[in-house]
């Protein structure tokens, strides 16, 4: 992180030199910061973790020395465990954990973050952290109600987040294999923290900067023209922390519109006609994933061009006709593994339903990703939109029986959840969007309504929120009816229905980069006016996701 430049006296006045080693948090709120460690007390004081402290300090440059494990990991931690570290750590066991994955299976969450807690101060802190910052949003009312000033929780939080990234800085000096893992494991957990707690750009930065240190971790992770190539065996340790970066990363990008400069490459199997059926359901997923990221690079990419006024080019346009194929082989071996992968288990089903759902979302998006301003080609997709709702209910009712036990467990309650991988938010969203049919829309929002929880970046009711506003904005005049207005799915094409006009459509909608402590959220979204000018409008919605 840049420091700022010391400020200059006017002339009359004795100079004075704004020090550099300052926190960030302060150097931006232009106070004088006591550089306190491992957090200066003027943040601590106030409930705001110290930026410059960060583990993304510039003081600590990353070299390519190689130590052994030994050196860094020590039996146990070296903080002593007393009753209340004691109380945290067991919400997370019994409490967090249960819902952080998701539906997916994570080595993760479920493995590698307490065996590594076990020995390395540093995640052991961070998970702390995590586990307070759950536990605040488990009891917090979550109406305005809760009582000013710094909880119980949140300074247990604070502490030791703080108490993290000290430890992190002894890794970052030392900076060979180990430390860095310790460090990408730290960073993921803080990037979740910050997530649940409403401060997506504190995630962001994290998540970006956790990114460019998998080249440094996994060897098998190199950089071309700027582009983190992942790739992966699901064999080792790297191989574990590399995935639950690209989970959180692609869940991540169609949210914040990351730069797109992440490249996956599968090596478990080829997506070709030589296989039958996928072995996993990971790595069905995996080889999903792919497909999802060259669709959103390919996309950017296409925009990108727009801007500078050039054409598609063919090299483009082969791209997206190997995707499509990709697509098409990926459902058939999807179709041909689902009966063995499935075993009439619901917890197989639900991931299973869901990469359907995702499937279906990324075939709408593969085929208009050249032409991303062309708001009137996804009115050829209902029957995926369709599919997309349909598959969503029968995901929601098979999920019913899951979250009431989880809900009875502790691990989560009717008006909190958090997860840190997909889910079902951005399927539904993308649809209430891109969908101008009413009736599939609005069954679409009435699922979306009900989903109360958290998918890594993605907020139900957040969501549910703009999606509700665009239906009020497009349709406005036109059909005459509320967002909320209740349609049965099944009569969709029993009356036609006319076609919103491209002149009413809204594009590119788009939630500014936020933190809890912003008041008034700000969403952007583009409007083609008749003369074919594109106007830019901007809306603010009160920021109810932190607590």
């Amino acid at each position: 992180m840049s420091a700022m430049e010391p400020a200059r006296a006017p002339g009359g006045r004795k100079k004075s030199t704004r020090s550099k080693s300052g926190c960030r948090t302060c150097r931006i709120r232009h106070i004088k910061c006591d550089e306190g460690r491992p957090g200066c007390l003027r943040c601590s004081s106030t409930g705001r973790a110290c930026d410059g402290y960060g583990i993304w300090d510039s003081r600590h440059p990353l070299p390519s020395t190689t130590r052994s494990l030994s050196q860094h990991m020590t039996p146990s931690c070296s903080f002593s465990r007393n009753k209340i570290t004691q109380s945290y750590f067991a919400w997370f066991i019994t409490r967090a954990r249960k819902k952080i994955p998701g539906i997916f299976a994570s080595d993760f969450w479920n493995t590698l973050v307490l065996q590594v807690s076990a020995q390395e101060d540093a995640v052991l802190h961070s998970l702390l952290a995590l586990a307070s910052a759950h536990k605040r949003g488990m009891l917090s009312p979550h109406d305005g109600s809760s009582e000013p000033g710094i909880s119980d929780d949140e300074s247990f939080m604070l502490q030791h987040y703080n108490a993290a990234i000290m430890q992190l800085q002894h890794h970052l000096a030392i900076a060979d294999k180990e430390s860095v893992r310790v460090v990408a494991i730290s960073c993921l957990i803080f990037i979740c923290l910050e997530f649940l707690r409403g401060n997506i750009k504190t995630g962001v930065r994290h998540l970006q900067n956790g990114l460019s240190l998998l080249p440094l971790l996994n060897s098998q992770c190199e950089v071309e023209s700027g582009i983190v190539v992942l790739k992966f065996h699901n064999e080792s340790v790297e191989d574990t922390v590399t995935e639950a970066f690209l989970r959180l990363y692609l869940y991540s990008a169609s949210f914040h519109r990351l730069p797109h400069k992440v490249s996956i490459a599968t090596q478990d199997c080829a997506l070709s006609h030589q296989n039958c059926a996928f072995p996993t359901i990971a790595i069905a997923r995996q080889h999903l994933d792919e497909l999802v990221n060259r669709v959103y690079r390919l996309e950017a990419y296409a925009r990108h061009l727009q801007t500078i006024s050039q054409s598609i080019t063919n090299t483009m346009l082969h791209e997206k006709g190997h995707i499509q194929k990709d697509l098409d082989c990926w459902l058939r071996l999807y179709k041909h593994s689902y009966t063995k992968l499935s075993n009439d288990s619901p917890v197989k089903t639900l991931p299973l339903t869901l990469l359907r759902i995702h499937h279906t979302m990324t075939h709408v998006m593969a085929r208009t990703c050249l032409d991303p301003t062309d708001e009137l080609s996804y009115d050829l997709f209902n029957t995926s939109f369709v599919s997309i709702v349909t598959l969503a209910e029968h995901l929601l009712e098979g999920a019913a029986s899951i979250m009431a036990a989880d809900i009875l467990s502790g691990a989560c309650s009717e008006r909190f959840s958090f997860s840190a991988d997909m889910g079902i938010i951005l399927p539904l969203y993308y649809t209430i969007l891109k969908c101008r049919c009413p009736k599939i829309r609005r069954c679409a929002l009435k699922l979306l309504i009900t989903v109360s929880h958290q998918e890594g970046i993605w907020n139900g009711p957040l969501a549910a929120t703009i999606a509700c506003r665009v239906i009020e904005i497009e349709e406005s005049g036109f059909y005459g009816c509320s967002p909320l207005e209740e349609w049965a799915l099944s009569t969709y094409v029993d009356v036609p229905i006319p076609t919103l006009p491209e002149s009413h459509r809204i594009s590119d909608v788009y939630l500014e980069p936020f933190d809890s402590s912003t008041k008034d959220l700000t969403w952007v979204y583009k409007r083609i006016q008749g003369n074919g000018d594109t106007l830019i409008l901007k809306e603010s919605i009160r920021n109810s996701w932190a607590f």
